[in-house]
């Protein structure tokens, strides 16, 4: 029961990542934008930083996916998220604007609206993790649990993205 509890948080968590990295990389001129916007980094580093946080949302999604890196993982999830939180009240000190949202899941807007309890909630729930004892899993179980992962969350990425291209094209027709 324990180890089925811990598989599917590995699962929402992975997909968090996952979701973010799909729709920044889909968007990765709107990525570099969004970067800048936060005015933390001088503009000649605003491609790599971009570059940085797609690999890190891509590994964090991999090591989720798959369940190995016990708890360092979690940490550097935990360390992520609050870096996340501390540039979005940066953010919103500097423009004077506590409802400012993030752009961070591309045109998922009910993930966007409020980034700090989003983060919040990833962070409880990866402390949690890090309480819960728990036993390094199989190199066959890490590599099932990474294929149902993947099938599950791309599955399901793909199949939102459709949805929402259909819906753009439906609402672009042309009346003759």
């Amino acid at each position: 029961m324990l180890m089925s509890a811990i598989f599917v948080m590995d699962i929402i968590i992975a997909a968090l990542f996952f979701i973010a990295f799909y729709s920044k990389a889909n968007m990765f001129r709107d990525l570099e934008l969004s970067v800048q916007s936060y005015r933390i980094i001088p503009v000649n580093w605003i491609r790599p930083a971009s570059i940085g946080l797609l690999l890190s949302e891509l590994l964090l999604f991999l090591t989720f996916a798959s369940g190995l890196a016990l708890y360092y993982k979690e940490i550097c999830a935990i360390v992520l998220l609050l870096l996340f939180n501390f540039i979005v009240i940066r953010k919103r000190r500097l423009d004077r604007d506590n409802n400012s949202s993030c752009s961070c899941f591309g045109s998922i807007s009910f993930l966007n609206r409020y980034p700090l309890s989003r983060n919040t909630i990833f962070i409880v729930l990866c402390a949690v993790k890090c309480i819960v004892p728990t036993h390094s899993i199989s190199t066959y179980m890490v590599f099932l649990q990474l294929i149902i992962s993947i099938i599950v969350i791309c599955g399901s990425m793909i199949f939102i993205d459709y949805y929402q291209t259909r819906n753009r094209y439906r609402a672009l027709t042309v009346e003759t």
